[in-house]
């Protein structure tokens, strides 16, 4: 009779889970922050607990391992569109069969079982387990460096770092060359966020009246704001392919940087999500 101890199984399935979505986001070259893939890492881990404790053992079969994996991809992804969610999902499942793979010729050479139930189940010492994963996500992150910025034709990011109002959050941008947005005034030039990414580094005051920020009701959200930090906000003209001439909602952080280094500008905000949500924002060169 074989014995499982549960504190191993849900160690040794959160670690392989979370670099499962890690190679899942880098691939797909979509952005999840770290805490929304340990959530997603930590809800596979659970549900490999649940599917070997008795009287739930048909928490195993495939159909149910799918919609495991398809909770997992929305855990750490977040809402998106459904054919990006399926997208995410199949990646995430292909990189999954790719790994169960490599355990199964480990256990054909070894004669060893690296599965229980619904998860992975490595019964060795857990320094070699940690020292493993170490070495699997360096040797991941050598191999796809650069090429998270957009599948396989690489696209350059850039990590973005803003403070705003004593809050603070770092994003990952896209850079495009054609960006040429920026203050007529000053010349600052200007990025562009996410409306749901900017409200990350703004406060609660704040995002909620950019919650129904739209297209075309810049001048609206911003008489909405309240007073306190309303004339942090400015309005900033643009033009984009299929539109003559708008007008975006952008504030001025307090500091910002940009790999690292210094950055001088402001930062707009966008109402539609950047590149079907892949991105978090964009950056001219």
């Amino acid at each position: 009779m074989r014995v499982i101890y549960l504190d191993v199984l849900a160690g040794v399935n959160l670690a392989m889970d979370y670099l499962i979505l890690c190679a899942t986001a880098r691939l797909s070259g979509t952005f999840a922050t770290r805490p929304r893939l340990l959530l997603g890492a930590a809800g596979g881990a659970g549900y490999a607990v649940l599917s070997c404790l008795p009287g739930l053992e048909l928490l195993s079969s495939l159909p149910i391992q799918g919609l495991a994996g398809l909770a997992m991809v929305r855990l750490a992804f977040g809402g998106r569109r459904a054919a990006e969610l399926a997208r995410l999902t199949l990646l995430f499942w292909l990189i999954s069969c790719a790994c169960a793979g490599g355990a199964l010729a480990l256990g054909q050479v070894s004669d060893a079982s690296f599965f229980a139930g619904g998860g992975y189940y490595i019964d060795v010492p857990l320094r070699v387990v940690a020292a493993t994963a170490v070495l699997c996500w360096v040797l991941t992150g050598f191999v796809f460096r650069g090429q998270a910025g957009d599948g396989v034709r690489g696209r350059q990011t850039a990590r973005v770092r803003l403070e705003f109002a004593g809050q603070t959050a770092e994003f990952t941008l896209l850079v495009d060359s054609g960006n040429e947005l920026a203050d007529p005034v000053s010349g600052r030039p200007a990025l562009v966020l996410d409306r749901r990414a900017a409200a990350r580094v703004l406060p609660v005051e704040a995002a909620v009246p950019l919650a129904g920020l739209t297209s075309g009701n810049a001048p609206a959200v911003l008489a909405a704001l309240p007073g306190a930090c309303r004339g942090r906000f400015q309005l900033l003209p643009y033009r984009a392919v299929g539109k003559e001439s708008g007008l975006l909602l952008a504030f001025r952080p307090d500091q910002a940087s940009r790999d690292g280094k210094p950055w001088a500008g402001l930062a707009a905000i966008s109402p539609a999500q950047v590149a079907g949500g892949r991105y978090e924002g964009l950056i001219g060169l």
